[in-house]
């Protein structure tokens, strides 16, 4: 049995698989820049509401506004479980 074409063709393949490394690389440089700039950009706009309605945000402890209303003031609002 001849194994000859089999091993030209896994030679090509790591060498296709080495030839592609710059581009890789490349697209993970660029995949990191977007995703630094995603978790930058969610970080300012959670800054911005946190500034703008103190208290609000729903990932915080003692808002949660499920319970209650808005208009229903904070004294009625259930404390939560912590």
């Amino acid at each position: 049995m001849d194994f000859r074409r089999a091993w030209i063709t896994l030679v090509d393949m790591i060498n296709g698989l080495i030839a592609a490394l710059p581009d890789l690389l490349l697209a993970l440089l660029i995949f990191l820049c977007f995703y630094y700039f995603a978790r930058r950009t969610q970080y300012f706009v959670i800054h911005l509401t946190e500034k703008r309605q103190p208290g609000r945000h729903p990932g915080k402890a003692g808002t949660d506004q499920r319970h209650c209303g808005w208009a229903a003031g904070r004294a009625s609002c259930p404390l939560p479980f912590i």
